[in-house]
């Protein structure tokens, strides 16, 4: 069984260097802790006002679902890890049966942000990733979410540029592509000014 560092050392291909590395959010934490949280207030209700002792192991039970939910969580959290290279976002899952998604960016056609306020305020949120086919990558619930969002948003639009120029990318293709803009801008202001 491989670590996740050895697992991405396996994927990364000559020439491709890693950007960002996150993984999931602390947030997914939050319904084991709350299943937890709510049996330790329901015990000491139950234990206070001397309520028949068998009804006790309802709080127990739930304090038992969160506490192996909170364990089941950790073991996902330091299984999964999405990374953003200079080629592509690889996504690593799973701790016994690991999955190892990879999606060039030429494949990507749209990235979509969802976050609700607490979301937006700590910084995580759902990432759907739309590919050239039709299908739907959901990445949830990631942290950093809004640099993972503007880095995979830069690469792609620099590979759609490389993609209808017909070359193979590379890095200094987004830097053409501007030079290009502010050159044909001054052609056409220099035509405008020609004609005035």
């Amino acid at each position: 069984m491989l670590s996740k560092d050895q697992r991405l050392q396996q994927l990364i291909q000559p020439g491709e260097e890693i950007l960002h590395r996150t993984g999931l959010h602390w947030m997914v934490y939050r319904w084991p802790a709350i299943l937890f949280i709510y049996g330790c207030c329901l015990g000491l209700l139950f234990l206070t006002s001397f309520i028949n002792l068998a009804i006790v192991v309802l709080p127990f039970a739930l304090m038992f679902m969160g506490m192996i939910g909170g364990a089941l969580i950790a073991f996902r959290r330091m299984a999964t890890e999405y990374v953003v290279t200079n080629k592509r976002l690889i996504l690593i899952e799973g701790f016994i049966s690991s999955v190892d998604h990879s999606i060039p960016f030429e494949q990507i056609r749209k990235v979509e942000l969802k976050q609700d306020a607490l979301g937006r305020y700590l910084d995580f949120g759902r990432l759907d990733v739309l590919l050239d086919d039709g299908q739907r990558k959901i990445v949830r619930p990631i942290a950093d979410a809004a640099k993972v969002r503007t880095w995979i948003e830069q690469l792609t639009g620099d590979a759609f540029l490389a993609k209808m120029a017909g070359e193979e990318r590379v890095d200094s293709a987004w830097d053409r592509a501007l030079q290009a803009r502010t050159e044909d801008h001054a052609v056409v202001d220099a035509e405008s000014e020609a004609t005035s």
